[in-house]
C-alpha cells in the first residue's frame, strides 16, 4: 500500500477511533520512554553520586564520579594504586604535629606571634620570652593567657 493510499484510508476512518488509537499509542510510547529513562538515570545516578556496587563499603563511597572511577581503577589493580596513593598522601600531609606546625597566638598586649606546636605542653601551657602562658581560644582566635 502506498503512502497516498494509506492517507486516503485514514481520511475514510472514524475520527473518534483515530483519536483513541493515537492517544493509546502516545501513552504506550510515553510509558516505555519513561521506564527506559528512569532505569538509565538510576544507573547513571549511582555512578555519578558514587553510591554503587563498586564503591560500597570503601573509602570511595559517596565521593561522586571520581570516587567511582577511583574504586574501579583501584579494584582493577588489586589495590596497588590505592596503597601508593595513601603512601603519597601520608608524605604530603601528616596528622603528626611535628616541627613544621605553628600556632598563631594573640598575646595580652595585642601582639601576635607564631608558637611552635612542639613547645606547647599537653595541658596547653608554653613559655614565650621567659614567661609562662596558657593557650586558649576566643571564637576562632588562639590567645595566650598568663599561666
Amino acid at each position: 500500500m502506498s503512502a497516498n493510499a494509506a492517507i486516503a484510508n485514514l481520511s475514510k476512518a472514524d475520527p473518534m477511533k483515530l483519536a483513541v488509537g493515537a492517544g493509546l499509542l502516545i501513552v504506550v510510547l510515553y510509558m516505555l520512554a519513561r521506564k527506559t529513562l528512569s532505569d538509565a538515570a538510576g544507573a547513571a545516578g549511582g555512578i555519578i553520586s558514587g553510591n554503587n556496587a563498586a564503591t560500597s563499603g570503601t573509602d570511595y563511597e559517596g565521593k561522586g564520579l571520581g570516587g567511582t572511577l577511583g574504586a574501579v581503577t583501584n579494584a582493577a589493580t588489586g589495590g596497588a594504586l590505592g596503597a601508593v596513593g595513601g603512601w603519597i598522601a601520608g608524605l604530603l600531609s601528616s596528622d603528626d604535629a611535628g616541627e613544621s606546625l605553628y600556632y598563631t597566638v594573640t598575646f595580652p598586649d595585642g601582639a601576635r606571634h607564631a608558637i611552635p606546636s612542639l613547645s606547647v605542653a599537653a595541658n596547653g601551657t608554653f613559655t614565650y620570652a621567659g614567661k609562662k602562658y596558657l593557650l586558649g581560644h576566643t571564637g576562632t582566635t588562639r590567645v595566650a593567657r598568663p599561666a
